[in-house]
């Protein structure tokens, strides 16, 4: 299979992490994907000079995203504000596909998001650049799974 780039990605929200995706690839600019470690424990023994290591579960995986700004009811920021200024429930998942959505490609999904930063416009007096929002969705683990 060839190699790949993000220059035919798409980007899915879904509010609630049920119900429909919305398609935010219009907006979309960038996504990026850390935490998930795996937890290591270990031991000194006083007959070694090394430890005693052990694997335990990954952490939750943060999925950062960053989209264009804009101020339509029905876009990206307006979607991602009205969810992160609701109370005790910010469930938000987000689904990307690196290829595009033709058959057989892998789409990525968070399982069980919550939006935990503020979707709000920050800039500077001299960027030329569109100005845009940055937020990041944390989960306990991602599904991997071909567009069918």
């Amino acid at each position: 299979m060839p190699y790949s780039n993000f220059c035919k990605a798409e980007l899915f929200l879904q509010p609630g992490c049920t119900g429909d995706w919305e398609d935010i690839t219009g907006d979309g600019a960038s996504v990026a994907v850390d935490g998930g470690e795996t937890s290591v424990g270990e031991i000194f023994t006083f007959g070694k000079n090394y430890p005693i290591v052990l694997d335990g579960k990954p952490g939750r995986i943060n999925v950062t995203a960053r989209v264009a700004y804009t101020e339509a009811a029905d876009e990206a920021t307006e979607l991602l504000r009205a969810a992160y200024e609701t109370n005790c429930d910010r469930s938000m998942c987000i689904r990307w596909v690196p290829r595009g959505s033709t058959g057989g490609n892998k789409m990525f999904t968070t399982v069980s998001g919550i939006l935990i930063s503020a979707p709000y416009p920050g800039g500077e007096a001299n960027s030329p650049d569109p100005t845009t929002i940055e937020f990041t969705i944390t989960c306990p683990r991602i599904e991997v799974a071909d567009v069918v």
